[in-house]
């Protein structure tokens, strides 16, 4: 929330384009194609979450150039990535 109470312009521009984003991947995971199967009452605010071996995996939004890189949070930035694959893909990044 902004001031006066409401809401961020950027804040809603990003979910709005996060859910674009899922929606248009069909909600998988663009390495490994993990997708959390169906899913009920996505309202864009958050992602999809499974657990397993009680792990919790989620669908995330991946920036494919890092914003630490000079990427932009645009659309041909952006990748629906589990949270397995985008953490390996983190980890290679540092390591």
């Amino acid at each position: 929330m902004g001031e006066n109470g409401r809401i961020d312009f950027r804040l809603k521009k990003n979910r709005l384009l996060r859910k674009e984003l899922f929606i248009k991947s069909n909600f998988t995971c663009q390495a490994c194609g993990w997708t959390p199967g169906f899913i009920e009452n996505y309202d864009g605010k958050y992602a999809p979450i499974v657990w397993i071996n009680h792990k919790t995996i989620s669908l995330e939004v991946d920036h494919i150039l890092p914003l630490s890189r000079g990427g932009k949070s645009v659309k041909r930035n952006l990748q629906p990535l589990c949270s397995i694959c985008n953490n390996k893909k983190r980890a290679a990044r540092c390591g």
